[in-house]
Formats: C-alpha cells, sequence, structure tokens
C-alpha cells in the first residue's frame, strides 16, 4: 500500500435507477398495470416503449425493477420496455431477484452471505413458503369467515399477498389476517412485517427483508465501480429503497408519506404516474446533494 488516495475515473461512474411498477409506471390515466401479456391495452404497451427509449437515451446506465409483484408479472413489462440498460428486477419486495440479460433467477439469499447484516435477514425467507402453503390450505377459509370474501393469494413464493375487495376496509381486513396467523399459522409473530398499501388495494405479508436489501444486494453487485444511485416510487413500501440510494424523487400521485419524504430528503414530480420518469430522464439528472427541484 503507497498510502496515496484512490483515483476513480469518470468512466468507471455509473448512474444506477432503481424503479417501482405499481403506482409509477402507469399510464397518465393511472389504470392500474395488468398481471397477464394478454391484459395489457395499447396504450399501456406505447407508455412502456416510450420509456424505454427515454432510458436509452438518458445519462441512466443501469436499471432496476424494484417492486412486490412476483418476477413473472414483472418480466413481460421489462420486455416490452426493451431496452438493454434494464438489467435486473428485484421482485417480491426484495425477496427475489432476476437478471434480464441472463433470463435466469439470481439467489439473492447466497448473495447476502457476504454482507454480514443481511444474511440473517434472508435467511427469514424460509419461512415464507410455509405462510403461503397455510394461507392456501386454511387461512383463506378462516378469513372468510371473518369477512365473507373469499380472497386468493397472488402466485407468489416470498409474499402473502391479498387484494382489498373493493367496498371492504383494508385496515380491518388487515387486522382479521394478522390475528388468524397468530393464532393459527406455523410461522408468524415478529418475525413478520404486515404492509397495506391503500393506494394499491393490496395487503402484503413478508419476511424482514424489504425493497432497501434488495438495493443493498444490487450495489454489492455492482460494488466493483463507483456509483450514483437514484429511486423512484409511490407507495409507503418504497420509503427503505429511498433510504439506501443517493437521490429519491416521487410522482405527484405518490402516498402522503412518500411525498412528504421527498418533499424533504428528495425531489417530488409535477407529474404523475410514468410521465414523471420521462420527464426525469429527459432532463440533467440531479445529484446528491442538489439544489435543484423538478416541483416547478
Amino acid at each position: 500500500m503507497s498510502g496515496k488516495p484512490e483515483i476513480v475515473s469518470i468512466e468507471s461512474m455509473q448512474n444506477i435507477l432503481f424503479h417501482d411498477i405499481d403506482g409509477c409506471l402507469n399510464t397518465p390515466d393511472g389504470r392500474s398495470l395488468p398481471f397477464e401479456p394478454a391484459l395489457l391495452n395499447t396504450a399501456q404497451h406505447q407508455a412502456l416503449r416510450q420509456l424505454g427509449d427515454a432510458l436509452n437515451h438518458s445519462d441512466i446506465d443501469l436499471m432496476v425493477l424494484n417492486t412486490g409483484r412476483s418476477i413473472a408479472a414483472s418480466v413481460f413489462l421489462a420486455k416490452i420496455i426493451d431496452s438493454p440498460k434494464l438489467k435486473y428486477i428485484i421482485a417480491e419486495h426484495g425477496a427475489a431477484g432476476y437478471a434480464m440479460d441472463q433470463s435466469g433467477h439470481l439467489d439473492l439469499v447466497h448473495l447476502a452471505q457476504d454482507i454480514p447484516h443481511l444474511k440473517p435477514v434472508y435467511t427469514s425467507l424460509a419461512q415464507m413458503p410455509v405462510l403461503v402453503n397455510w394461507y392456501e390450505k386454511e387461512g383463506a377459509k378462516l378469513l372468510y369467515r371473518k369477512i365473507n370474501q373469499n380472497i386468493g393469494a397472488a402466485p407468489k413464493k416470498a409474499n402473502l399477498t391479498l387484494r382489498v375487495p373493493i367496498g371492504l376496509c383494508g385496515d380491518d381486513m388487515l387486522k382479521h389476517l394478522r390475528d388468524l396467523i397468530d393464532a393459527h399459522a406455523p410461522v408468524g409473530g415478529a418475525d413478520l412485517v404486515y404492509h397495506h398499501s391503500v393506494s394499491d388495494g393490496y395487503i402484503d405479508v413478508m419476511s424482514e427483508v424489504d425493497k432497501g436489501d434488495g438495493v443493498q444486494l444490487i450495489r454489492h453487485l455492482l460494488s466493483n465501480r463507483q456509483n450514483q444511485t437514484y429511486a423512484v416510487g409511490n407507495g409507503t413500501n418504497d420509503l427503505p429503497m429511498f433510504r439506501h440510494v443517493d437521490v429519491c424523487i416521487c410522482p405527484a400521485n405518490a402516498d402522503e408519506p412518500v411525498f412528504e419524504y421527498c418533499k424533504a430528503k428528495g425531489f417530488v414530480s409535477p407529474h404523475s404516474f410514468i410521465d414523471a420518469t420521462l420527464a426525469l430522464l429527459g432532463k440533467v439528472l440531479p445529484t446528491a446533494g442538489s439544489d435543484l427541484s423538478i416541483t416547478t
């Protein structure tokens, strides 16, 4: 060791964008993106292709979709975006990974073994298939007795995700579900995290893994280069992601806690949904600590 400071060339710096899907990649009318490619309408398809073109011409070097969706419900959207810069998907709130350029899954549990504080967190994922299986065999029937609605779980492996029916109070449904899990499920207690996405209309029961952990794994994977990281999200489940990037941005349709967080520590776009990202990619990217405001 010579004791001289390391010199990092400008060419070694890369800009990485972590991006939520639901609530952020919707068309300007706010219509929800489907979970199957056959249900995607023309306007949604065109908006995603426009995003791919904007990404290709932007200063972003690498994009990561960081979502609560399953991998299958995310990959087809990534294929429509169709940009070589979109290289990874972190799905199920940090619990599952996929590499677009390899068309294969990322072993996040294995990757977390190199990060001491994340190793036990990712080990906790082992309980989630047990919980999902319990819900499918027993929990759904118990919940039906409480809310008189038959709610099937989304096809995931590491999250128990339930859609809140129209007209039903999501907070009440969450309380019933939590009580049932505590009383009857083979796993539960303090090791589980409960999230109610009011704007998206879903309830998630997760392990301790979150979107911020997914960001840390990707940053570790790409640690051979110096990175400037960005994140776009609209829901409270995106706050852990924001805490592990340099610059956080939310669209105008963000949940109130996210809006306030970005107003204080990041940037709030005047645009909603996918228009916020299209506007961001068309500008000089803000940097951490920048005085640039995109609220005006």
